[in-house]
């Protein structure tokens, strides 16, 4: 609204998402966007302003969407849960091009993965800047639904959840990080054949990786761009066929 002919963008982990956080939502464009300052395209979600600028809603699964485009700032919502190659191989090399354009990143913790990578790295990097506000501090939720919260639902959920607790993923863990510390130097020899297929089913737009291995060597693979758990099930009963 202040700044004539920009591009910026609003990057949900999956358009749908996009869609219902900040099209749908009464209480998100409608409220601070209104009708007199600006134009909203329902069909391909966009806003132009009376200054010419735009706001696009996208999402990170379908990456080909947002490359190309010359934000000139953009924000993506629950980082956590999109692939760090969003910001790192599409977006940050398009803010490169001035040093006014800008990113923001906003998320909930989620184990020691991307977004707790940037979240530590930023306290070193003179042009980022941090916070977080776990509930404890703010007090946006009455005392009395906290209270229930903590009876409903499990512990490392709350603290994650609620007060921004980077280590409650870890207890959810099947192989935690301490058990991998503690397997380090571990030799342990065998006589039998073990096969074993590993599956990494695909989310916000990556591909699905599935490997046969045959003791620790990998003897099939197959690559998928499909999120239908049936037809991956599918992949992996013709691989554990063969």
């Amino acid at each position: 609204m202040r700044n004539q002919n920009g591009v910026y963008g609003y990057i949900a982990p999956t358009y749908t998402q996009g869609k219902s956080i900040i099209w749908r939502d009464p209480n998100m464009i409608d409220k601070y966007l209104p009708h007199e300052f600006c134009v909203k395209n329902e069909a391909e979600l966009f806003v132009k302003f009376n200054t010419g600028s735009i706001l696009v809603i996208k999402g990170a699964d379908q990456p080909e969407s947002i490359r190309g485009i010359n934000f000139n700032g953009v924000a993506l919502d629950e980082f956590q849960d999109m692939k760090a190659e969003t910001w790192e191989t599409i977006l940050r090399p398009v803010l490169a091009e001035s040093p006014e354009r800008w990113a923001l990143f906003a998320f909930t913790p989620k184990g020691y993965n991307h977004a707790h990578s940037y979240w530590t790295r930023a306290e070193h990097w003179p042009d980022w800047y941090k916070s977080f506000l776990p509930v404890s501090v703010s007090k946006i939720i009455p005392d009395g639904e906290l209270a229930k919260a903590k009876i409903e639902m499990p512990e490392s959920y709350y603290r994650q959840e609620f007060e921004n607790d980077f280590l409650a993923d870890e207890e959810r863990t099947l192989i935690s990080i301490g058990k991998i510390e503690a397997a380090r130097g571990i030799s342990i020899f065998t006589d039998k054949t073990r096969n074993l297929i590993a599956c990494d089913p695909s989310a916000g737009g990556d591909e699905c990786v599935i490997y046969v291995f045959e003791n620790t060597k990998i003897i099939d693979k197959k690559f998928l761009y499909e999120r239908d758990t049936m037809k991956i099930a599918g992949e992996i009963m013709v691989l554990a066929g063969r």
